[in-house]
Formats: structure tokens, C-alpha cells, sequence
């Protein structure tokens, strides 16, 4: 278990998939790096580019979007915490839940390095989401929330375990 003495110290466990020699999507998910990302009605606000992934938990807890050049974002990429997405595999497209491209702009910009708690928070915030107190007993339980729950991202899926491996 690991913490976060320091808001702005990087969360160690947090890393690329691409980045991770050992990991790979599980053979029953889909990997969708690559895929569009939409809002619910359809409009396309970017593509999914690489899946933030929690090397503790065998879990994915973000996307990382490259927004659509029409967005007007110097800088493009941001990330979604998993369970505000749901794919839909049929289109091969990642559904954005309550988001459109503003409120992917006003979100912190990712540049594809560290991840600290206090970015974590921030995105949190701006997402909507009112983020757990600052300190708590359990840095674990910062992931025990509705919003980095993956199995709500594959649940179209036929199969409730997901992981990777």
C-alpha cells in the first residue's frame, strides 16, 4: 500500500500501459487505445490514446483522451476516470457520460507524465465529482468510488471480472 505523504508527490502506482512491459489488456476486454471517444449523443470529442492503469490493483482507472483537433486545445490531452466512460463494442466507441468537449477542456491537462494526488483532486473536481477529504486513513480507498470503477466501463460486457494480467 502506498501513500501520499505529499499532495504533489507522484503516485508511483499510476503508469502508462504502453509504458509497462508486463501488462496487457485482459483477453476478454477489448483494448481501446485508438477508439473514438463520443459524448451520448453521438459527437466525437477525440480518440482514446493510452489506459492509465493501477499496477496495485490490476485495474484501469483512466483514460487518456487526445481531444479532436477541432476542440481548439493547444494542449490536447486529458484524462477520464474510467467509470464516467462506458464503450460501446458494437460501434467501437467510448461513450463519455455526462461530459462534452468543454468540460473535457476545463479539465487539467494531462502531459503524459506523473500523476500526483493533488492533479487527481483537481480532475475529480472539474469531472463533477466531489473528491474524498484531503487526508484519509485508507490512500487506497481514493479508487473505492463509483467514478474509477471499471466494471462500470465494460458493463455491456457478458463477464463482470476485469483485470488485467
Amino acid at each position: 500500500m502506498r501513500s501520499h505523504p505529499n499532495q504533489d508527490e507522484p503516485a508511483r502506482h499510476l503508469a502508462r500501459l504502453g509504458d509497462l512491459n508486463d501488462y496487457e489488456v485482459a483477453d476478454d476486454d477489448p483494448d481501446v487505445r485508438g477508439w473514438d471517444v463520443v459524448d451520448q449523443q453521438g459527437i466525437s470529442m477525440g480518440r482514446v490514446d493510452e489506459l492509465i492503469v493501477d499496477q496495485e490493483a490490476l485495474k484501469v482507472r483512466y483514460l487518456a483522451v487526445k481531444l479532436d483537433p477541432s476542440a481548439a486545445a493547444t494542449q490536447p490531452y486529458r484524462l477520464i476516470p474510467i467509470g464516467l466512460a462506458t464503450l460501446d463494442e458494437l460501434e467501437d466507441v467510448v461513450i463519455l457520460n455526462n461530459m462534452n468537449t468543454q468540460s473535457l477542456l476545463n479539465c487539467p491537462v494531462y502531459d503524459g507524465k506523473n500523476i500526483t494526488r493533488e492533479f487527481e483532486r483537481r480532475l475529480l473536481v472539474t469531472s463533477g465529482i466531489t473528491p474524498q477529504t484531503q487526508q484519509t486513513s485508507n490512500p487506497r480507498g481514493f479508487y473505492d468510488e463509483a467514478h474509477f470503477d471499471q466494471d462500470r466501463f465494460y458493463r455491456n460486457r457478458r463477464q463482470s471480472n476485469r483485470s488485467l494480467h
